[in-house]
């Protein structure tokens, strides 16, 4: 519960050593904000502690692990689904993605981090000029010929080949996944069109879910989120990316929500448990949609000042 992890970082002296090197401002100064963490949703071995940056305030893991590709066997997001289930996200996480409809036809869309493709494949049959990214070569491959488009995953070849090319590049949940933030958005700065926007959606660790919940809470997700960016940390990866700030907004998402309730009563994640929740959950996500955040950012146009 949120009273117990608040106790945990409260009276603790910050520490400088070479553990801890801030992904947003590259300070070495933290604070201990949730410790030793258990993989509640795959049940992995690995536990893994948060820690504040003393100069920016970015929660993000310390140690920074070496290597992330072991936390994604079997990792249930990047599996085909049905069609039942296809049509079902689309309808609950409309809130959270931007619905393809209302960007226009033959935009051109890169969806940075597409996971198994399903919103690649929604803004493709919406008439978008639809690119994706994932960092496995085999992944992006299956992807890619399931669902007829391109998928990348060398990203300077991307680059090479897309250009300052896009009107959108969206990143779902990818942000707080990424072991190096500012090379990221250096990249999709040069992606980026003259008035093309980014826009990424983060869970929100400053959200009143996370203080109900702690530890426990689902969209921590340890050991596979890294960092959770908030609004300071947006602001200055658009600055030092060239790109402009354009806004936050929250979310309504239930998945945070509903799924830590199993894992709150049961120390693990829970399918059937998670659906009995949705009745509840997504009224009270709608109601109070702290739990996630969503922030933009563009290419400036010739002559704008990206001030």
């Amino acid at each position: 519960m949120p009273s117990s992890d608040a106790a945990l970082t409260s009276g603790v002296n910050g520490d400088i050593d070479e553990d801890f090197r801030c992904l947003c401002c590259g300070h070495n100064e933290s604070l201990p904000y949730v410790l030793h963490c258990r993989d509640y949703y795959l049940q992995k071995s690995q536990i893994v502690s948060y820690y504040a940056c003393k100069s920016c305030g970015l929660v993000q893991q310390k140690p920074l692990p070496v290597d992330v590709a072991s936390y994604y066997n079997d990792y249930p997001v990047h599996s085909p689904k049905s069609a039942a289930y296809s049509w079902f996200r689309r309808r609950l996480m409309a809130s959270v993605y931007l619905p393809p409809q209302s960007l226009g036809r033959e935009k051109k869309i890169l969806d940075f981090g597409c996971g198994d493709g399903w919103y690649l494949e929604w803004c493709f049959e919406r008439g978008l000029n639809a690119v994706g990214f994932e960092p496995s070569a085999l992944h992006a491959q299956i992807v890619s010929k399931r669902i007829g488009v391109p998928v990348f995953s060398d990203v300077d070849r991307l680059i090479e080949e897309h250009a300052f090319s896009f009107d959108f590049v969206t990143l779902h949940f990818v942000v707080e996944h990424l072991t190096g933030l500012h090379p990221v958005f250096q990249r999709i700065a040069k992606l980026l069109k003259p008035g093309g926007k980014c826009r990424f959606v983060v869970p929100n660790i400053s959200s009143w879910e996370f203080a109900l919940f702690g530890r426990r809470w689902h969209s921590l997700d340890a050991p596979r989120h890294i960092s959770f960016p908030t609004l300071n940390h947006a602001r200055r990866l658009a600055f030092d990316s060239g790109l402009i700030f354009r806004g936050e907004e929250s979310v309504a998402f239930p998945n945070g929500f509903g799924g830590s309730i199993p894992t709150a009563l049961w120390s693990r994640f829970s399918v059937p448990a998670f659906l009995a929740t949705l009745p509840l959950s997504i009224p009270v996500t709608r109601l109070f949609p702290s739990g996630n955040k969503a922030f933009t950012m563009s290419r400036p146009l010739e002559g704008e000042n990206k001030k």
